[in-house]
């Protein structure tokens, strides 16, 4: 245990006692509990699987004159191929136009434009 108490002041900068180096470096027996806890735990799931394709649309604005905010965009989703486009205005006062299509065969694909200033 005096090695313990050593190194503690060699290498950590602290002074300790035998007693005290030994539970520094963790050297005294563990502590032991009983705890009797049983509770049952049920737990019932019941997973739907679709095999419908996936559909949706939506389509959303921002224009606030106040912040200067301008956006849209819209997108169509039927099965596994989507279709959309998005818009905002730039710091330039230009307009970016964002037209995308996404499927299983063609991937991601985008062209995009800008209206306004050249």
């Amino acid at each position: 245990m005096l090695g313990a108490a050593v190194y503690l002041e060699m290498h950590l900068g602290c002074s300790c006692q035998p007693s005290c180096a030994s539970q520094a470096m963790g050297l005294h027996a563990p502590e032991r509990r009983r705890v009797d806890f049983i509770q049952k735990l049920e737990y019932k799931t019941h997973i739907k699987h679709q095999d419908a394709p996936a559909h949706y649309e939506f389509k959303y604005g921002v224009d606030d004159a106040h912040t200067g905010d301008k956006k849209q965009q819209s997108e169509v989703r039927v099965g596994d191929s989507v279709k959309g486009e998005y818009s905002l205005a730039e710091p330039d006062g230009t307009v970016r136009v964002v037209k995308y299509t996404a499927d299983p065969h063609n991937g991601f694909n985008a062209v995009v434009s800008r209206i306004g200033k050249e």
